[in-house]
């Protein structure tokens, strides 16, 4: 087992010393601008990390790609929701120290964990420990690709602060990624509305 890091959603990841993916990759930027902005375009990899913290943030969780996750949580009750809306298997569990069997627990791609034989998970705080994959693979979030594409060619193309220049005879307007402002990285309301479909909310069990 890899030393898990931690992350801001409550939940650390297996990462073997590297540090955390964009949801996008620097070719995959180039292919959704038509070759724009690639991999040797200037400050790429950068705005391509700022983005991805903006939407994780935004959503609640990494999102993508699927990697290993340790999760402690607690009951009460039977089910406990956890920080994933894809969650591709169970690798292990254990509740006040002691492992459980596969029979002594079910479990729902949406992150449910239900304890089995009608029984409840623990009250103490960290008591259960869960190692799970989660993640979206790629290529199944086209309205992820979209958003992180978009946002990241916009910071990329125009200069922080500024809508527009003028010289001479020639006129320059840039998108903006907020009213009246253009550069950097923020998420817009439309943005936001692609997304929601990716981010954690109440669950209903």
């Amino acid at each position: 087992m890899d030393e898990a890091t931690p992350t801001p959603w409550g939940y650390s990841v297996e990462l073997g010393g590297e540090p955390m993916p964009p949801l996008i990759t620097p070719e995959r930027l180039s292919e959704l601008t038509g070759g724009r902005f690639g991999p040797s375009a200037k400050g790429a990899s950068a705005a391509l990390d700022a983005v991805s913290a903006a939407v994780r943030a935004a959503c609640g969780w990494h999102v993508s790609p699927p990697l290993v996750c340790v999760e402690r949580t607690q009951g009460p009750g039977r089910v406990i929701a956890l920080k994933t809306l894809m969650m591709g298997g169970v690798l292990s569990v254990e509740e006040d120290g002691q492992k459980l069997a596969d029979g002594d627990f079910e479990w729902m791609e949406r992150g449910l964990l239900r304890r089995a034989c009608f029984r409840e998970w623990t009250r103490r705080w960290g008591g259960v420990a869960v190692r799970y994959e989660s993640g979206i693979p790629a290529g199944m979030a086209g309205a992820l690709d979209a958003v992180c594409s978009q946002v990241a060619a916009n910071a990329l193309a125009a200069p922080a602060g500024v809508s527009s220049e003028q010289s001479g005879g020639v006129s320059i307007s840039y998108n903006q990624t907020a009213q009246g402002v253009s550069g950097g990285i923020r998420l817009l309301d439309s943005d936001l509305a692609m997304l929601s479909p990716y981010m954690l909310g109440d669950v209903v069990s």
